[in-house]
């Protein structure tokens, strides 16, 4: 992973949002847009640093009533104090999680985060609601590659350019309309293929939300970044090779793969049991009840616990 310092980081957003800038007038607006569940703190910190901000779950949400953990957009101004050190304690913790995403816009917050309120939830194509996770890099990357032509346009308009750190500076380049798009009536409805394209990207970070407290060491001190793809990894084994679907399993076997060793299915006594009962309706909790503690104890010592 590429580590650079927080004082580097700040001097090249600053650069890149100078660059955009030049010889424009009126000059883009710089927004932090903010993931709150990953560092629910930040919200504070960013009202004691002065910057104006808005939450994106529009007030019909319930989730509105807590904004510290959705996402929000805070409006800074490279050049003052105190919003230069609330981006450089974001670069910070950006380079472990990924917390911000930094957007380049012509337009004015109020508009902006209006602009997004209709980005708050989808309709899947079961009819149900689901959060949409924009502010999330990974989901953003998603988003823009699997909306169609117009829901793409729609969906960047508000922005020059996203930009965000993962291991190198990433961006997603915006349509820059100088007028926004009426707030649809209802929430985007996900076509199957969308729908599958985003849970098999977003289970893992949502799993990672889910089992972080749960997690001992050496899992507990990993990188989330690193911890979230070794969740994609052993979900991968478990679905494709174990033949595992209903979710609580999924988290079982995470959980194990994380806490016990990263391989503990493929221990002889263990990968028996998850053939034999393979098209077993029984929770996977049930299924390796019968696998002996020397087992787990084995399994514990190769990893070094």
């Amino acid at each position: 992973m590429t580590v650079a310092t927080t004082d580097t980081l700040f001097a090249e957003l600053v650069a890149w949002h100078g660059l955009l800038n030049a010889a424009r007038q009126p000059a883009y607006h710089l927004y932090a847009l903010i993931d709150g569940v990953l560092d629910p703190s930040l919200l504070g910190e960013a009202e004691r640093s002065h910057a104006e901000w808005r939450g994106l779950y529009p007030e019909k949400m319930l989730e509105s009533r807590t904004p510290e953990m959705g996402p929000f957009l805070v409006a800074l101004t490279p050049g003052n104090a105190a919003h230069d050190a609330f981006m450089h304690a974001l670069l910070e913790r950006a380079q472990a999680i990924e917390v911000v995403i930094w957007v380049a816009s012509r337009h004015p917050i109020n508009a902006l985060a209006a602009h997004l309120h209709a980005y708050a939830e989808v309709k899947l194509p079961d009819g149900r609601g689901a959060l949409l996770r924009h502010y999330d890099p990974s989901i953003l990357e998603i988003l823009v590659s699997m909306f169609d032509a117009r829901q793409r346009a729609d969906f960047l308009t508000g922005a020059r350019e996203y930009r965000y750190w993962r291991a190198g500076w990433q961006s997603v380049a915006g349509s820059d309309a100088e007028t926004l798009p009426e707030a649809p009536a209802d929430w985007i409805t996900l076509t199957p293929a969308q729908f599958q394209l985003l849970s098999n990207e977003s289970f893992a970070d949502t799993l990672y939300l889910r089992l972080r407290d749960e997690l001992l060491p050496p899992a507990n001190v990993m990188d989330s970044r690193d911890c979230i793809q070794t969740i994609r990894t052993l979900l991968a084994r478990a679905t494709q090779t174990h033949g595992l679907k209903n979710q609580s399993d999924l988290a079982y076997f995470s959980l194990l793969g994380l806490n016990v060793h990263p391989w503990f299915d493929l221990h002889e006594a263990i990968a028996k049991v998850l053939a034999e009962q393979k098209d077993s309706d029984k929770p996977l909790a049930t299924k390796l009840a019968s696998v002996d503690a020397s087992v787990w104890d084995a399994l514990l010592r190769e990893r070094g616990a």
